[in-house]
């Protein structure tokens, strides 16, 4: 069960999340249709307009995660959503290209996930973090289903730049969200850090997780590339009746996949969580590589999703296990960089194998990334016995003596929700400090 300051700050982080997504997915369908309004646009700028947000999420991620350590999560959120905002105004301005160029580079440059995913790692217990994760990341996979419904809708009733337009509120709801909603902690409220892991260790994993990320994203976005291709030309699915089987696989591969990610984050078995995920990424791009009768094809989909699905929720979480608080916007913004690269990779390195090699040899490119990640993955050293509690407020001198015990990470007072989030290294911990301070 999750506590207040867990649902409060998820609610905070998904709000933010599908605000700034929906308006970014809502553009993907409809600016090639409608380059014609932009003077000096070509096929390559058009690509260079859609690309310029994940390239700039790319390069800006690391900084402002490292900001969001010094200065607080909520004041760079908060800022990231200005220069969306900002951005979004350009762009809803525009009438040619390069302004255009410039609009999607500031809505990018407000990149604020990795800020996002560790404010969420800081309010949540390490055993709840993943099941929030994947909460978190089907709002995301909702948001995308709802803009391929309403951004050709908009476009056709009120003009482009309507959804930039949009862009703008949704931004001012984000914002109001964070601002609203994350909980407060308390101004005196002590932390005590312990050593740290050893750091070539954390740096080895952490590079192993990014690797992770990188090849998950871009698996998934040269897949996009073939797949609706396939289905409209091999298949014979007319093109407004796509979204029905996306919503079967994408479901289906979440809704089988919830319960596996539950048993094995109870036992502990991240390793074990990781290789199922990369084998069933692994599988179906083998099945999809040759041809399939369509109700094959429809499974190999889910079997795509449902690795994908635990993969997108245990990595991050896996990220915020291996650093402590004071590192985690940085090491965030690292993972959430070589994602966005990912994404980039994934179209244009996807799109070049397509166009020499043809449509079954994406699937092939792809396999051959995931079975390189696998060899890595299997090199997975196990994470530290760590745990998160929730407890009743503390008296001050309380709060001192529980902060000083041996094995306690940190401390996390919450006035306003009644609440303390204590972290723990339970190799460490005395048994006599668990029963003092009723952490069980």
């Amino acid at each position: 069960m999750s506590s207040r300051v867990e649902t409060r700050t998820l609610v905070a982080v998904m709000l933010v999340y599908i605000t700034r997504m929906l308006g970014l997915f809502m553009i993907l369908p409809v600016l090639v249709l409608n380059q014609d309004q932009y003077a000096g646009a070509t096929p390559l700028l058009i690509g260079i307009a859609l690309g310029a947000y994940g390239l700039a999420q790319a390069l800006f991620q690391v900084p402002m995660g490292r900001l969001s350590d010094r200065l607080g999560r909520k004041k760079i959120i908060l800022g990231g959503l200005v220069l969306f905002a900002l951005g979004s105004l350009v762009a809803a301005m525009a009438d040619h290209i390069w302004v255009l160029i410039l609009g999607r580079t500031l809505q990018g440059a407000g990149a604020i996930s990795a800020a996002l995913l560790a404010l969420l790692s800081d309010s949540s217990r390490e055993q709840n973090r993943s099941k929030l994760m994947a909460i978190l990341g089907v709002s995301i996979g909702a948001s995308f289903g709802l803009a391929m419904i309403l951004g050709p809708l908009m476009s056709a009733e009120y003009g482009i730049s309507s959804i930039f337009w949009l862009c703008i509120l949704l931004a001012l709801a984000g914002g109001l969200a964070i601002w609203r909603l994350t909980p407060e902690t308390a101004q005196d409220s002590p932390t005590f850090i312990t050593e740290p892991v050893e750091q070539p260790l954390v740096q080895t994993e952490l590079r192993r997780l990014n690797l992770g990320i990188f090849s998950l994203h871009t698996a998934q976005m040269a897949l996009w590339l073939v797949v609706p291709l396939l289905l409209l030309e091999s298949y014979g699915v007319a093109e407004q009746d796509h979204w029905l089987w996306y919503l079967i696989a994408v479901g289906g591969g979440f809704f089988t996949m919830a319960p596996v990610m539950q048993a094995l984050a109870r036992r502990n078995r991240f390793k074990a969580t990781l290789l199922s995920g990369i084998f069933a990424i692994g599988l179906a791009q083998l099945m999809m590589s040759g041809n399939l009768p369509f109700a094959l094809f429809i499974g190999a989909l889910v079997v795509f999703f449902w690795g994908f699905n635990l993969l997108e929720a245990t990595l991050p979480s896996l990220v915020s296990k291996w650093v402590e608080e004071q590192q985690r916007g940085r090491a965030m913004g690292w993972y959430s960089a070589c994602q966005f690269a990912g994404t980039f990779v994934g179209g244009a390195l996807g799109g070049f194998v397509y166009g020499q090699f043809g449509l079954q040899a994406v699937f092939l490119f792809a396999l051959l990334l995931v079975l390189v990640w696998f060899v890595v993955a299997l090199g997975t050293k196990p994470l530290p016995q760590l745990r998160s509690f929730v407890i009743a407020p503390l008296a001050p001198e309380q709060l001192q003596a529980l902060a000083a015990s041996s094995g306690v990470l940190s401390v996390r007072q919450y006035p306003a929700d009644r609440e303390t989030l204590v972290r723990v290294d339970m190799d460490r911990v005395a048994q006599e400090t668990l029963q003092q301070f009723g952490l069980s």
